[in-house]
């Protein structure tokens, strides 16, 4: 069975290629979003995984307190520190931040945002909710707070097997992991691959995973992206209503050829019913042309009978 992608830029598939032998694992979405939308923990939802996702989006939030039931989902953004920070929410899904700069040069371009007051969590407290579990990957996209979220974090309380990053300025193509990527390689993390858009490493403990991680996805993946399947699924759906629009097509053609054989017999049939009108009808005038003769006859010999009776009578008036 194909592996259905639906992250933004294959990140659950090539973490499903490291862990996809892992039952029931523990993941960290930071910055979870929509839970199926370009999500990167979605597919591992589906395959029994659970997990903590933190989204300061309210509306997001709520989606995945409804669709997420076996993860903790979060409302809140996560810092170094606790406390209350701003933050730029805007409303197109992948920009909102925490990071002022960044906020400015969204709005510089036009695009409306408003501000909200939120609590801040760390990776460190939100760490502490897993229990005893293992944590098998931590996810982080914050536009532009990436700092902020790693300084948080305890390594040598959780060590996730692997850290994925958001490693580009948001909407833009510059590489932004100097600005962070320190705080994982003094925790003994080992750079794995980056995909265009993310970077990924790896616990050294763990560091077995690398080779399975540093692989741009490939035909070997076995792997459909969500947005072929449901196409692919739509076209399945409409050819299955041409199926049934064609057969009721036949169906209707049938029907028609079978109603044109009946108005053909009874064209025929009321053909057939002129046609014996028509010699019903000069039948009835030749009978009333006879009848109107037969009744002349009858007068002529009417007037010949009293002619005679007439002549009987004045013949026995004189005999007598």
């Amino acid at each position: 069975m194909k592996f259905v992608s639906y992250a933004q830029n294959y990140e659950d598939l090539v973490l499903w290629r490291a862990l996809g032998d892992v039952e029931e694992g523990f993941y960290i979405d930071i910055g979870a979003s929509d839970p199926k939308f370009h999500s990167v923990t979605h597919a591992f939802y589906e395959r029994g995984w659970h997990g903590v996702n933190v989204e300061p989006i309210q509306q997001q939030h709520a989606l995945l307190m409804e669709q997420r039931v076996r993860d903790i989902n979060i409302n809140a953004l996560v810092g170094h520190i606790p406390g209350i920070a701003l933050f730029y929410e805007f409303s197109s899904l992948g920009l909102s931040t925490m990071n002022e700069s960044v906020a400015r040069r969204h709005v510089e371009n036009g695009l409306p945002y408003r501000t909200l007051s939120l609590p801040i969590v760390t990776l460190a407290s939100i760490c502490v909710m897993r229990g005893d579990q293992q944590v098998h990957f931590l996810k982080i996209d914050v536009e532009g707070a990436e700092r902020e979220v790693l300084l948080g974090m305890d390594f040598n309380a959780c060590r996730p097997w692997i850290v994925i990053v958001e490693a580009t300025e948001p909407m833009g193509k510059h590489v932004t992991k100097d600005n962070w990527e320190d705080i994982l390689t003094s925790q003994d993390y080992k750079f794995a691959y980056f995909d265009g858009l993310n970077c990924y490493y790896v616990a050294a403990e763990h560091d077995r995973l690398i080779e399975k991680l540093a692989l741009a996805p490939n035909v070997f993946d076995d792997f459909i992206k969500i947005d072929e399947l449901t196409l692919q699924t739509q076209a399945e759906k409409w050819r299955l209503e041409l199926v049934e629009t064609m057969a009721a097509y036949e169906r209707a053609r049938d029907w028609l050829q079978q109603l044109d054989d009946a108005i053909g017999r009874l064209e025929k049939q009321l053909g057939q019913e002129r046609k014996f009108k028509a010699e019903s009808e000069h039948r009835y005038q030749q009978m009333a042309t006879s009848l109107n003769e037969v009744q002349r006859v009858l007068a002529r010999s009417a007037d010949d009978v009293r002619r005679r009776t007439a002549e009987v009578e004045e013949l026995e008036r004189r005999l007598q």
